[in-house]
């Protein structure tokens, strides 16, 4: 789904009944339709829901690059793969040759002494995760969003 169709729903931020809110009410507005969003992002493209990740009020960021940011600080992208057999399996099905995941390693500082099946398997997986947010352009997504939703000073 596209941003144009998801954010169709939060017409309301638009409206001039929401600009005849208190300014308060505006930012819990905005907050709560800006979450929904992010849930439902979340849910399509990846493993996580990245409102666990943010502390930040969402009602003062200016740019998607700064969610991007704090997701990233507070373990995000950090996936963790438990057991050997859990993470053979998922070694078995992404990368049988393990030359991707060594390389992984490897490009973290990771003597080959060093390494196991289940850190393997979670580097590969937070690479993965990474790749799906960046691949599916979420980023751009939350953009849009705040283009279009983050209310204008201007209008009070």
């Amino acid at each position: 789904m596209k941003t144009k169709n998801k954010i169709d729903k939060y017409h309301f931020l638009l409206s001039k009944e929401f600009y005849k809110l208190t300014e308060y009410q505006q930012e819990e507005e905005y907050n709560a339709h800006f979450t929904e969003f992010l849930h439902l992002l979340s849910a399509e493209h990846l493993d996580d829901d990245i409102t666990d990740y943010l502390t930040a009020n969402l009602y003062d960021i200016e740019e998607a690059e700064e969610i991007t940011e704090e997701i990233t600080e507070n373990g995000f992208f950090n996936k963790e793969c438990v057991y050997y057999y859990n993470a053979i399996n998922y070694l078995k099905e992404n990368d049988a040759s393990l030359n991707g995941s060594i390389e992984i390693a490897m490009e973290h500082g990771y003597a080959l002494e060093n390494i196991n099946s289940e850190l393997l398997a979670s580097l590969l997986m937070s690479q993965e995760e990474e790749g799906n947010y960046y691949n599916n352009n979420l980023e751009e997504e939350i953009q849009g969003f705040i283009d279009t939703y983050k209310p204008s000073t201007d209008n009070y």
